[in-house]
C-alpha cells in the first residue's frame, strides 16, 4: 500500500483506528490465559475422585447436581 490510492488510504486508516480495539483484545487474551493457568492450578490440586466426577458431569450434564 503506497501507491496513493484514496481506497488504501482509507484502509490505513481504518487499520490505525483499530488500535484500541486491538490493544483491547489482547488485554482480554492475557486475561483469559491467566485464568486458564489459575483453572489448570486449581485441577492440578484436587483429589482423583472430585476430577472424576467433574469429568462425568462435563460428558453427562445431566448428572449435575
Amino acid at each position: 500500500m503506497s501507491t496513493g490510492d484514496p481506497a488504501e488510504v482509507a484502509a490505513l486508516f481504518d487499520l490505525a483506528a483499530s488500535e484500541t480495539a486491538v490493544y483491547q483484545q489482547l488485554k482480554d487474551c492475557v486475561a483469559q490465559i491467566g485464568a486458564v493457568q489459575a483453572a489448570k492450578l486449581t485441577l492440578a490440586r484436587l483429589p482423583v475422585a472430585d476430577l472424576r466426577a467433574g469429568l462425568l458431569v462435563r460428558h453427562h450434564p445431566e448428572t449435575r447436581r
